[in-house]
């Protein structure tokens, strides 16, 4: 289809249930997993972050919202990522690449304003490996696959038995109130080593973890004496997916690893969410993961549901 005039405006909070729909008629079309509710885009807009009047931008065409793409950063590292999405029946018409090259200008923008001198940028963004339009838009614009990462299932039809703990290790119920800081300093802790990882603040961390998501009872730590060794930190995946429980965080400290915790975690994992009335449990795993998390996974009967590209550009700021 013929390119058409699209106009690129900064977000208004009045935006916002326009930009639900977009966002899941987008992943329906490319069945995806990102649907959100209102109070879902709503609580990731505030991230105390991203200053989405700034951050996020919309495309009009005719006086309508036809998609949107955000420009979020972690000046600390030189870290830019984002999300778009654009309508179905506004493809093909050039939306999505003027989305992303307004969004990669405000990075530049952003990184010339936030960053040390003359630390580079690196931005990255994903895309189901189905989505051959937005693969080719992102290359188009100077991205490259770097990584892939797997979203894996698991029924829960048949029940799910607890296995015991290893000697000395006791589970114990998440308390935000209590074990917050701990946890979120644990949680940093485990994954420190993983590909890409950085340390988050804690007022993000809080606003990602402890959001109105949470539900304690879902979430488990595994203590040994008073050390905090190993996390099953659970929810509800979204009210659009009912039926589906999700994994969020599940980790072991080095020192505790290959002593069977990871596998009891994920297994207790299961039987909670099972509890709760789930009929599924899902999660997601870096592909290359270099603690055999994928192979545990299999070996507890989980397979792979769908792939995500994760792509990633660089560029050079002037000073």
């Amino acid at each position: 289809m013929r390119n058409i005039d699209v106009t690129i405006r900064a977000f208004e909070w009045d935006d916002l249930p326009e930009l639900v729909e977009i966002t899941n008629r987008s992943v329906e079309h490319n069945q995806e997993d990102q649907f959100v509710t209102l109070e879902v885009l709503r609580e990731r807009f505030e991230a105390p972050y991203f200053y989405a009047e700034a951050n996020c931008f919309v495309a009009m065409v005719d006086g309508q919202i036809a998609g949107y793409c955000t420009a979020e950063l972690d000046p600390r590292f030189g870290k830019g990522w984002g999300s778009g999405y654009v309508h179905p029946e506004y493809l093909r018409r050039g939306i999505g690449t003027s989305l992303l090259q307004r969004a990669d200008a405000r990075h530049r923008e952003r990184a010339r304003q936030e960053m040390e001198p003359g630390m580079p940028i690196k931005c990255t963004r994903y895309t189901r490996d189905k989505n051959a339009p937005t693969i080719a838009l992102l290359e188009a614009e100077g991205y490259e696959v770097v990584r892939v990462t797997w979203i894996m299932r698991i029924s829960l039809a048949e029940p799910i038995i607890p296995p015991p703990l290893p000697e000395g290790i006791v589970l114990r119920p998440f308390d935000k109130e209590r074990d917050a800081q701990a946890v979120y300093e644990a949680e940093a802790d485990m994954f420190k080593d993983n590909w890409d990882s950085t340390k988050i603040p804690f007022n993000v961390w809080c606003h990602i973890r402890l959001g109105e998501t949470l539900d304690e009872s879902l979430c488990q730590v595994a203590m040994d004496s008073d050390e905090i060794v190993g996390l099953c930190l659970g929810r509800g995946w979204s009210e659009l997916e009912p039926d589906l429980g999700w994994l969020e965080s599940l980790g072991v400290r080095a020192g505790w690893r290959r002593r069977g915790l990871g596998s009891a975690l994920l297994r207790r994992g299961f039987h909670l969410l099972q509890e709760h009335g789930f009929a599924m449990a899902g999660l997601d795993v870096d592909s290359e993961n270099q603690d055999n998390a994928v192979d545990l996974y299999e070996r507890a009967g989980m397979h792979v549901y769908r792939r995500y590209l994760i792509f990633q550009k660089t560029s050079e700021i002037a000073e």
